[in-house]
């Protein structure tokens, strides 16, 4: 008898063709129109005015006080991101519909200079882990939304989904906006400090028992919740915290012919934890050929809090095969910019040896450019991350780059890990790259807790350290194993602290091609053998 797998699933259909372009370009000029549900008031018109005279209500009724929180948050926006310009708006509501379907929908047809500097302005309930501050724990934490669920809620968000479904990846074009508008549940006003919630339609394949209409479960459909291919691209103020509480349930039917030629078929359902369903939460490559003299940054990541199990939450690196630049070219231009994020990587049921860095970032090129520049390849400011597996943030840098990285917390409840390293600064080596200016990274007022190594340099780079706490269980700063010759520049001030248990916080530094050091707060050396007399070259 030969099996027959026949897979129904609950959500079924069919991706509209994925918006493709080759050459991106600034929006040209635009006429000043408004598509909207509802008459004029002052606050659509101040809507229209930041949005450069174009805002897609479709047959949205939104009344003032929904809009006058939609013009807050795009001032917000403005505000923290006045480098970025907007060309016209669209306003989403979460209906059940496919956001990633839409925005396809939305870009399909039209010309890169009819898309670029779109702000996809997306209104929904605001929700939060329970907690506020700084992040504590790594354990999974109730949500809340944002006012009182007990009392009348607001009428304009009847029908609303507590989230928005995204079928596969959300895409966006060149230098298009994704901003969270989160509102409070009862009075639509714009709810500071929540976020608006993302989440996958989980899907799934059978697995049936060989010759027998029993199954074993269900092979999970995973895929990023966000993908990001164009340069001058913003996603602020969202989070996925309410799938990393949930289960998703899948149906299938297994299906086996029996003599005489009969069928015989079995239906079967189960449940699926719902982060199964994430290969990771944002991947963006990095495509040099597509940047255009009015791309200020290449990504923005900004304002969200998110929750990713064992893949990196966030995963950059330039996209294969277009890794060589000309450096010119990038003028005044950064790479990627992750600033004000609230990031998690754990769960109960999976241990922290099998999670990758919360961050995996590689932004390594080969320079073409006859006279090269120097490039401003990431900014990594004001993050909060935690995480119970063995590495916060590893980032990867070409030669002639800087990376400065400030006022970010690093943290780990996975002490019992060994090899457990913060974060991993990772440059060139002696074997190629000689002649370029080594990568530069610039650290200041982060506080690095509960992993082996606060620090871990790999290959020659150049070094700042400004005010850090590098609190490693065994070092502040480490060297990768057997790594001498590789020639790191070492600087920093006297604000640098270590924990006090630690003999001695930089050991081992001494012994590899080290060129200038600083002296800790209280007057400990790094390395050993510094000198504070001699200042580094």
């Amino acid at each position: 008898m030969i099996p027959i797998f026949l897979v129904l699933l609950t959500v079924d259909g069919s991706l509209a063709a994925p918006f493709n372009s080759t050459t991106q370009t600034p929006p040209s000029t635009t006429t000043a129109t408004t598509t909207a549900g509802g008459g004029h008031s002052a606050f659509r018109d101040k809507l229209s005015g930041y949005c450069n005279g174009t805002v897609h209500y479709g047959d949205l009724n939104l009344d003032d006080t929904v809009i006058s929180s939609v013009v807050t948050a795009v001032e917000n926006f403005r505000t923290k991101h006045p480098e970025e310009k907007i060309s016209q708006c669209v306003i989403k509501i979460p209906d059940n519909s496919a956001l990633d379907e839409a925005i396809l929908s939305f870009n399909e047809g039209k010309l890169p200079s009819e898309v670029y500097g779109t702000a996809f302005l997306l209104l929904g309930k605001g929700v939060r882990t329970s907690g506020e501050g700084k992040v504590e724990s790594c354990h999974l934490r109730a949500y809340r939304f944002a006012g009182n669920p007990q009392s009348q809620l607001s009428a304009i968000q009847d029908g609303w989904e507590d989230s928005y479904q995204v079928r596969e990846s959300i895409p966006l074009a060149a230098g298009q906006k994704l901003i969270a508008v989160p509102l409070n549940i009862n009075t639509s006003a714009l709810a500071g400090s929540y976020y608006v919630n993302l989440k996958r339609t989980i899907t799934g394949q059978i697995r049936c028992k060989k010759y027998s209409t029993d199954f074993t479960g269900f092979d999970v459909d995973r895929d990023y919740l966000i993908r990001l291919l164009y340069p001058g691209v913003v996603v602020s103020g969202f989070t996925n915290i309410i799938d990393m509480n949930e289960k998703a349930t899948l149906k299938g039917t297994c299906t086996r012919k029996g003599r005489r030629g009969y069928i015989f078929s079995k239906s079967h359902e189960g449940e699926v934890d719902a982060y199964l369903g994430y290969s990771g939460l944002i991947k963006a490559e990095i495509d040099p050929k597509l940047v255009t003299p009015g791309d200020a940054l290449f990504y923005v990541i900004s304002g969200n809090e998110f929750f990713q199990v064992k893949e990196p939450a966030i995963d950059i690196a330039f996209k294969q095969g277009s890794d060589s630049i000309h450096s010119n070219r990038m003028d005044n231009m950064t790479f990627v910019q992750i600033s004000n994020n609230r990031l998690y990587s754990c769960h109960p049921r999976i241990s922290g040896s099998l999670m990758s860095p919360v961050m995996n970032i590689n932004t390594y090129y080969q320079d073409d450019a006859q006279n090269p520049e120097t490039i401003h390849a990431l900014t990594l400011a004001e993050n909060q991350l935690m995480t119970k597996g063995r590495t916060a943030v590893k980032l990867l840098a070409a030669p002639n780059t800087e990376t400065i990285i400030k006022k970010n917390s690093f943290i780990t409840s996975g002490r019992s890990i060994s090899d457990s390293r913060g974060v991993i600064l990772t440059g060139t080596n002696h074997l190629k790259d000689t002649s370029r200016p080594r990568p530069g990274f610039s650290l200041k007022d982060n506080h690095v807790a509960g992993f082996q190594d606060a620090l871990l340099l790999d290959g020659a780079l150049r070094l700042e350290l400004n005010s850090n706490q590098l609190n490693g269980n065994k070092s502040a700063v480490a060297r990768v194993p057997g790594q001498l010759t590789d020639p790191v520049t070492l600087s920093g001030d006297r604000g640098n602290r270590y924990l006090k248990k630690v003999a001695s916080p930089c050991e081992g530094l001494e012994l590899s091609n080290i060129k200038g050091g600083f002296l800790f707060v209280d007057g400990t050396p790094c390395p050993s053998d510094y000198s504070a007399a001699t200042p580094p070259p």
